[in-house]
């Protein structure tokens, strides 16, 4: 079967025969009418130019895939930024509202107990713990230039104190949380930082080491009770409350 001879394109400033794929005169450098060509060559070299440009987009590391996988990163990037700020602007779960009517005087209580010669085991309830920290409200004063120091507030929860802040920026609350273990070894009472949160942003023991300074003042206010604790030879932390044993006072 003969077949049909190859398409050619003749220059009409010379009169040179050129292979169709030509778009110059191979002879004299004039511009090929290309139009003249059988539409399937036509389509064929267009078919083979369209796969060249493929085969660059994939191997030029300027273009192709590298920029969307960019533009990728770039999207998760933003995406857990934003999820950070929602979580921060997010008040603690289960942060305790104002305490109810508390006819305990927690601050007494635990003094008289300190005073005693015998051992005095004291158990205090989540809301008589926050009934005592209201009063701490006007020794804190302003902790973060700008915010407004609303309140102190405590959760309890097995082996774990919670201990949080509430303040204000335009009317609008945040809250800053810091976790303790609390225990009594070698005679010595200790609490041992496990964590805490910015709303519900959780920050990791490491961060919580400068992010505490935002609990210095509200340390400051706790001296007193710092020093009580001092005299204390057992502690436990249970949900929703916690029990001292306290050491005898020297007669």
């Amino acid at each position: 079967m003969a077949t049909s001879p190859a398409p050619t394109l003749t220059c009409t400033q010379c009169g040179y025969t050129n292979e169709a794929e030509r778009v110059y005169c191979h002879n004299c450098g004039t511009k090929l009418d290309r139009s003249v060509l059988p539409k399937e060559t036509q389509k064929k070299q267009d078919s083979t130019e369209a796969t060249r440009r493929r085969v660059k987009r994939m191997t030029n590391p300027d273009g192709g895939l590298m920029p969307q996988l960019k533009q990728l990163l770039n999207v998760l990037i933003y995406a857990a930024i934003v999820a950070a700020l929602l979580l921060v602007a997010l008040p603690p779960q289960d942060v305790p509202g104002k305490p109810e009517i508390v006819d305990r005087m927690v601050g007494s209580e635990l003094l008289e107990a300190l005073d005693s010669t015998q051992p005095r085991q004291l158990v205090f309830s989540e809301n008589d713990v926050n009934g005592h920290l209201r009063s701490v409200k006007s020794k804190v004063g302003t902790i973060v230039p700008g915010m407004e120091f609303r309140r102190a507030f405590a959760q309890l929860e097995p082996g774990k104190v919670r201990i949080g802040i509430e303040e204000a920026v335009f009317g609008y609350s945040l809250f800053w949380t810091i976790d303790e273990e609390l225990s009594v070894v070698d005679g010595k009472f200790t609490a041992k930082q496990v964590g805490g949160h910015f709303g519900r942003l959780g920050l990791h023991p490491k961060l919580m080491e400068y992010a505490g300074q935002i609990f210095s003042k509200l340390w400051l206010a706790l001296k007193h009770e710092q020093e009580q604790m001092k005299q204390i030879q057992a502690v436990r932390v249970e949900k929703g409350r916690i029990i001292f044993l306290t050491r005898p006072a020297a007669k």
